[in-house]
């Protein structure tokens, strides 16, 4: 019984796999709408709104990068967690020294957590910025959803003990 517990190692390996595909996928979307902003930029694509080329563009840009980010999360959810979790203490016997990149290196789920946070406010100011550049009709009151998100975010960070 207590083996087969300790077999759930094996899940965060799922996990792990997940996210590193999940991570490819969004760095090939990001790269697709860099593509599809310079074919905005040069008039080879077709805005939705004729004269608009260059507006269109900017926020497919921000879309992208909007995308790589989020692949670098899920790409810094994948090393870690397999950092953290997976045979932690026969690491370096299975897989020799592993040299983690400053950026990606992480002490503890907490630390990574709060990162994780800190990337999602990034997130969604990047679409706030995006809504707030294409936006043609005006503003109307749920608009206000985003930025108190940030603000929610922000506090909660801020209010919470991650044990730094």
């Amino acid at each position: 019984m207590l083996r087969t517990i300790f077999k759930i190692h094996f899940m965060a390996l799922l996990a792990v796999i997940g996210s590193l595909l999940g991570s490819l996928l969004l760095f090939i979307v990001g790269a697709y709408e860099v593509y599809e902003a310079f074919l905005l930029f040069f008039g080879f694509g077709h805005p939705s709104v004729p004269g608009q080329e260059i507006t269109e563009a900017t926020a497919t840009i921000l879309s992208s990068l909007d995308s790589f980010l989020l692949g670098f999360v899920l790409l810094y959810f994948a090393y870690n967690l397999f950092y953290l979790l997976t045979f932690p203490e026969q690491r370096e016997d299975r897989f020799g020294p592993i040299r983690m990149p400053p950026a990606l290196h992480v002490e503890s789920l907490d630390q990574m957590k709060k990162t994780i946070l800190v990337i999602i406010i990034v997130s969604l100011s990047v679409f706030l910025l995006k809504e707030n550049l294409l936006n043609e009709d005006g503003y109307v009151w749920t608009d206000l959803f985003v930025p108190l998100s940030i603000v929610a975010i922000a506090a909660a960070i801020k209010l919470i003990d991650f044990g730094d």
